[in-house]
């Protein structure tokens, strides 16, 4: 569940009690690859962009400086510009969307491979990035488990961004717990095993879908901008 910066709004999530969504959580000593693991290996490593090629994203997570610049003000701001976008927008439903709808999905797309229905909810940055890993694996004839054990947990707004175009960005981060195991073309495990279970913190930037308003076929009204895994621990 997500709790508003600014006073206006709390979201409920699944009915537990509210959390502050507005501090980030304390990951482990950040590395440059897309997946930092205290354990130093992982079924993900050797697949999709680096925080690095997230400017947004890289921006909060590398700058100790961010919170102090930007912090609550940012978000507040941020939503105020949504309500002037869209009358209806409460951040309530938007942190609902994204707990039970939107992370959700676009992380399963993303094990399964299907590239098509990513792109349709993923901006430039966010579709090169997870296509790439797609297309990797397809050359290679691999297939990461696409099991989802339970997530996304601990779902929190830290942060936001005014933009000179288009709508604000917000950023979630969430944790999934996940698979660790890579298959090749025979069904053979090859790295990781069916009981390395891990939990996995991603970071999504996310922003109202530029055809929100149009019959396209849409999934639901937001669109990614930016997506990494910032870190993933073996589950004790």
């Amino acid at each position: 569940a997500a709790k508003e910066a600014s006073g206006e709004g709390a979201a409920s999530g699944s009915g537990a009690a509210a959390k502050d969504t507005t501090a980030t959580p304390p990951p482990p000593e950040m590395e440059t690859g897309l997946v930092v693991s205290e354990a130093k290996s992982s079924s993900w490593d050797r697949f999709g962009a680096g925080l690095r090629d997230m400017p947004f994203l890289s921006s909060v997570f590398e700058n100790p400086l961010f919170d102090r610049i930007f912090g609550e003000s940012e978000i507040a701001a941020s939503i105020r510009e949504m309500k002037e976008i869209d009358y209806n927008f409460l951040l309530e439903e938007f942190a609902e969307d994204m707990e039970y709808i939107v992370c959700p999905h676009i992380i399963r797309t993303y094990l399964e491979g299907d590239s098509e229905a990513l792109e349709k909810h993923c901006g430039d940055a966010a579709f090169v990035a997870v296509n790439a890993s797609i297309k990797a694996r397809r050359d290679q004839k691999l297939s990461l488990d696409p099991t989802i054990l339970a997530g996304p947990m601990e779902l929190q707004l830290v942060s936001a961004k005014l933009n000179e175009q288009g709508p604000p960005s917000f950023i979630w981060t969430f944790h999934m717990q996940q698979v660790n195991c890579l298959r090749d073309a025979n069904g053979e495990v090859i790295e990781g095993a069916v009981d390395d279970i891990r939990n996995v913190c991603y970071a999504m930037a996310v922003s109202r879908h530029p055809k929100a308003d149009e019959e396209v076929g849409l999934e639901y009204p937001w669109q990614v901008a930016e997506l990494a895994i910032l870190w993933n621990q073996p589950c004790l």
